[in-house]
């Protein structure tokens, strides 16, 4: 039984080989935490699958308001802050928050903040993984029967390095529908929960003369740098014209004249 058996797993793997789609090619879009599997969702083949994300920039006088008006927003659309980080600028404070918003209450969240600040960049995106979504189905359907050929298998082999033979290739099996189902769960955490990064700023209060007085050190800090800068590039000519003058006064100097001769009578 065992050449026919290895005959049936060729078989099987080739059929395997010809009928599985192409791989998708990556998105490109970075995902953000995966939903616990009690949360994931079946989602209709004939839904878009679309993934959203955005940028948004908004210039603010009070930095903790801002923020605290995010957060308030963010929880109420029933949203969740994947990051929160803040550091301060030369001539500003910013804070800079990573939001995961459902993508059936974006608008409504965008809406929402725009009292947050003066906004001063916007760049929303969305990227149809429709197809992806209908391929990995069926390269799951197409695995889930070679499951249960290879299942057939065991139960009809003789011997058991014949079972084990087919257990290797159902291992194969296996571990290419896990990965599989981790691809999907990722494209449903992303079409389920946009990705939205929000960043506000706050000027600082400047002087005015300490402004000035600043903006003057620099200047000449930067006009020296130039000039050591121009100096460092044309040494070999100002050595040149050192030794030209050096030249020049050597050869302009009087001689020394010998002392006359005594006049004999």
């Amino acid at each position: 039984m065992r050449p026919t058996l290895f005959a049936l797993l060729f078989v099987l793997g080739a059929c395997d080989q010809e009928h599985a789609p192409p791989t998708p090619a990556p998105s490109g879009i970075s995902g953000g935490f995966l939903l616990p599997p009690a949360a994931e969702a079946a989602t209709p083949v004939a839904e878009r699958m679309v993934v959203r994300t955005g940028e948004l920039q908004f210039r603010t006088a009070d930095l903790g308001a801002a923020r605290a008006t995010l957060l308030a927003h963010t929880a109420a659309h029933g949203g969740y802050v994947a990051s929160d980080t803040g550091d301060e600028l030369p001539h500003a404070l910013r804070a800079v928050l990573r939001l995961r918003i459902p993508t059936d209450r974006l608008d409504a969240f965008l809406v929402a903040i725009e009292p947050v600040g003066t906004l001063e960049l916007r760049r929303l995106d969305a990227a149809d993984v429709s197809e992806q979504w209908v391929d990995l189905q069926a390269r799951l359907a197409a695995k889930a029967r070679l499951e249960q050929r290879y299942l057939e298998l065991i139960a009809r082999a003789g011997t058991v390095a014949e079972v084990l033979d087919v257990e290797q290739e159902l291992g194969k099996v296996r571990g290419d529908v896990e990965s599989m189902q981790a691809r999907m769960r990722v494209l449903g955490d992303q079409v389920a929960l946009s990705t939205l990064t929000v960043t506000c700023l706050q000027p600082r209060a400047t002087d005015g003369r300490a402004l000035a007085f600043g903006a003057a050190l620099r200047g000449g800090w930067d006009a020296l740098l130039r000039v050591l800068v121009g100096v460092t590039f044309a040494w070999p000519l100002l050595a040149l014209a050192a030794l030209a003058a050096i030249v020049w006064r050597l050869r302009r100097a009087p001689r020394p004249q010998a002392p006359p001769l005594p006049f004999s009578v």
